[in-house]
C-alpha cells in the first residue's frame, strides 16, 4: 500500500487558480468558468507496477486510467478539451508522467505531471505546460483525504 492510496477530495483553497493557465492554453470560456466549481475526487489504489485512478467530479462523467510505471506504456486523456498523452514512472514516492499536451494551433506541447503526498498529509498534483519559447505554466491541484 502507497501513501497515495485512498480518496482524495480537492482543497480549492491551497491548489492554484486555473484561469491563467486556461486562458493562455485558449480553452473555451465556458470552460474556464466552470472549472473552478468542479471539486474532483480521487480515488487511487496502486501496487508496485501500477496505479488504478478514478476521478469523479459530480459535474463531468467519471474516468478511470490505469498509470503503468514502465515509462512506455502511453496514457491518453482529456484537457479541457484538449488531448494529452504521457508515459509514466514512479520515481521515489512520485507519479511522474511525462509527454505533450496537443493544442489545436500550437500542436504538441511539453507536459509534465507530478503526484506525491506532502509532509502536512496532503497530496499534490502538478500539472507543468511548457509552450513553444514561454516559461512554464504551472496548475498546483491540492487534494485532502476523505
Amino acid at each position: 500500500m502507497s501513501a497515495l492510496d485512498g480518496t482524495w477530495i480537492l482543497d480549492s483553497e491551497r491548489s492554484s487558480d486555473t484561469a491563467p493557465v486556461l486562458e493562455r492554453l485558449k480553452v473555451a470560456w465556458v470552460l474556464r468558468k466552470l472549472a473552478p466549481t468542479v471539486r474532483p475526487i480521487n480515488v487511487i489504489v496502486t501496487t508496485a507496477e501500477r496505479a488504478t485512478i478514478e476521478v469523479k467530479s459530480g459535474v463531468l462523467p467519471s474516468k478511470r486510467h490505469t498509470l503503468v510505471f514502465d515509462g512506455v506504456t502511453p496514457t491518453v486523456d482529456d484537457f479541457f478539451g484538449n488531448v494529452l498523452s504521457y508515459v509514466v514512472t514512479l520515481e521515489g514516492d512520485t507519479i511522474v508522467g511525462r509527454g505533450h499536451l496537443m493544442l489545436e494551433k500550437e500542436g504538441k506541447v511539453p507536459l509534465e505531471l507530478r503526484r506525491r503526498v506532502e509532509e502536512d498529509g496532503a497530496m499534490t498534483l502538478r500539472i507543468i505546460v511548457t509552450p513553444s519559447g514561454e516559461k512554464p505554466l504551472e496548475l498546483k491541484r491540492v487534494f485532502k483525504r476523505k
